[in-house]
């Protein structure tokens, strides 16, 4: 046998080996582990969205969220059935299934971003605010600053992990609106009591009220019967039931872009 096929072999053998060891359970785009608390951080720009150096830099930033739970970012480009809210659910349970973790995604297409959170860290990061982050920084992805979105999303997220607050402008103007309309129906009960008219007395309507009835050609003629049969029930009840994915429920929220 000749040195060089010796190599080939060896060679061969070696990318077998490491083929084996290769554990499934973790993602491939791992990037970082919190040795305290085992939590990870997942960069997986399948997109190809962001550069090297914006990946690095938003990696600082996802990293203090390893305090709470795993945190993802993934993005996505390739035409699909599954909507961009399941793509970012099923994402969570296939890699960190009943666990706390987050996952920011960029949808390019079906141009929306989502926001999943499982456990610890969806307690905190609700529907509510999932929604209001992705209010405040969608318009970053639709002119095309994905890191500005991303790096928007998570500082959010460590915030409210935190204790913290966030901007909720959206919210601000609704219940302003809603503090006018109320307003406004207060101040028409107000004025409507103030100058409410005497209700007329049954003897005036009496004598307002035109007396006359003509009756032509009454009759009452019977056209057809049926019967119907209803046996009495020995008493049943039936309901139903709306299931949600696996990994202990999921908190989503998002915007299209």
């Amino acid at each position: 046998m000749t040195v060089r096929k010796y190599n080939i072999i060896l060679l061969f053998i070696f990318l077998f080996a490491l083929s084996l060891g290769i554990n499934t359970s973790v993602t491939a785009e791992e990037v970082y582990r919190n040795n305290n608390t085992g939590y990870v951080v997942d960069i997986n720009d399948k997109a190809d969205l962001l550069t090297d150096s914006e990946e690095k830099s938003l990696l600082e930033i996802m990293t203090e969220i390893t305090e709470y739970g795993h945190v993802c970012f993934l993005t996505e480009d390739n035409p699909s059935s599954y909507s961009a809210t399941d793509i970012a659910k099923d994402y969570l349970d296939n890699n960190y299934f009943d666990e706390s973790a987050t996952v920011f995604l960029i949808d390019m297409y079906h141009r929306e971003i989502i926001i999943d959170s499982t456990k610890t860290i969806g307690d905190r990061i609700t529907p509510s605010y999932a929604n209001t982050i992705a209010d405040n920084v969608y318009k970053y992805a639709h002119e095309g600053d994905y890191y500005k979105t991303a790096s928007e999303v998570f500082s959010s997220i460590g915030i409210l992990m935190k204790g913290g607050k966030i901007a909720q402008p959206l919210k601000i103007i609704s219940n302003v609106l809603l503090a006018i309309a109320i307003g406004f129906i207060v101040n028409f009960c107000i004025i409507l009591s103030t100058y409410q008219i005497k209700p007329a007395s049954f003897k005036e309507i009496i004598n307002k009220t035109k007396k006359r009835i003509d009756i032509t050609n009454f009759g009452v003629a019977l056209i057809n019967t049926k019967k119907t049969y209803s046996p009495q029930s020995s008493g049943s009840s039936s309901g139903g039931s709306r299931g949600g994915g696996g990994g202990g429920g999921h908190s989503s929220g998002g915007h299209s872009f």
